[in-house]
């Protein structure tokens, strides 16, 4: 073993693990290049493209893998119009209903066999609307003659503010089925009109819709219940009602006003949008190679043979170098000397 043994074996060793290296980024240059499912990298992708690639591996999530391959089988779909949410106050409405709940109607003229009996005021309160208070009328209920003092005297206890309660009364649970009719208007989003990336948030967004829609209505049909209730107990205040708003439609608002705005922005980007998906999985495939190949470590030992076989062919440069310069010298002196046996010697 000399220099020259010692600078030839590590420069094979070198050399060897240098070819299996790039033999290896030929291979995986291949294999990249015909995956079709689909496709991630152009069709003149090689050795020098791998390579260069390296340092931007990176895993991907399974999730994300589908989300790619959704983007880069896209076809454009057109833009989506964002959701009118309605403009409800619930508060408003809380306040107005308890308010007529609050109210009472108190009778002009005392009728003794109706006083603090609802039962009996609403009975006699609809008797009065179905008869037609003509003279001698005949009551549906007992069979006798109704007289004009009678009529008189039910119309006094039955006067205008027992009318304007109905009519508030009226009027709540009007606007409380008009709302409930807006409600019932509100559109889910369409998940067929949204990339396929966008799918889970989709899903999840209309479960949000779903489930506000729902404490709405029930917030709604309580005060309506309470309403059509209070129809029937005029004369007494009603306790006032105590129930938590439901959330408002804000935050859904703005949670669908973004995801809509995405979808429309990757519709106007989205060939972009598919490169960048491609380089992802391609990055994601050049990670699974390296990882196979334990790339990092095959690297490391690439690395330690160089620094062997460059300090190897350094001592041997040195000892050329050396042996050069006394081959010099030895010439020169040659030529200086005139005595043949100098020479010989």
């Amino acid at each position: 073993k000399n220099l020259l043994t010692n600078a030839t074996k590590t420069k094979k060793s070198f050399d060897t693990h240098n070819t299996k290296i790039n033999n290896f980024h030929a291979s995986a240059a291949q294999h990249i290049k015909n995956i079709n499912n689909p496709p991630v990298s152009k069709t003149t992708y090689h050795r020098s493209d791998f390579s260069g690639e390296i340092s931007k591996a990176n895993l991907l999530a399974d999730d994300d893998i589908r989300k790619h391959k959704n983007t880069i089988n896209s076809d454009k779909k057109a833009d989506i119009s964002r959701i009118i949410f309605p403009a409800i106050n619930l508060s408003s409405h809380l306040k107005s209903t308890n308010e007529v709940l609050g109210s009472r109607v108190k009778p002009l003229q005392s009728i003794p066999e109706l006083k603090d009996d609802p039962l009996k005021q609403n009975f006699a309160k609809e008797g009065v609307r179905i008869h037609k208070h003509t003279a001698t009328e005949i009551c549906a209920f007992c069979g006798n003659s109704i007289s004009d003092e009678r009529w008189a005297a039910l119309g006094d206890y039955f006067n205008t503010e027992v009318k304007n309660l109905e009519d508030r009364i009226k009027d709540g649970i009007t606007k409380i089925e008009n709302e409930l009719s807006e409600l019932d208007s509100i559109k889910e989003l369409d998940a067929d009109a949204f990339y396929s990336k966008y799918a889970d948030k989709v899903y999840a967004l209309n479960s949000k819709i779903k489930l506000t829609i729902g404490e709405y209505k029930k917030f709604l049909d309580s005060l309506k219940t309470a309403l059509e209730e209070k129809n029937k107990e005029l004369f007494t205040k009603t306790p006032a009602l105590c129930i938590d708003l439901p959330e408002n439609f804000s935050g859904i608002k703005t949670d669908s006003d973004r995801l809509i705005g995405e979808h429309n922005e990757l519709s106007k980007n989205l060939m972009f949008e598919q490169d960048e998906a491609r380089n992802a999985l391609r990055y994601h495939e050049i990670k699974k190679q390296l990882n196979s190949f334990n790339y990092e470590e095959e690297t490391k030992k690439l690395e330690n043979l160089r620094t062997l076989n460059d300090k190897a062919q350094a001592d041997l440069d040195n000892k050329k170098a050396e042996l050069d310069t006394k081959t010099r010298m030895r010439t020169d002196l040659i030529l200086k000397t005139k005595d043949e046996e100098k020479i010989a010697t």
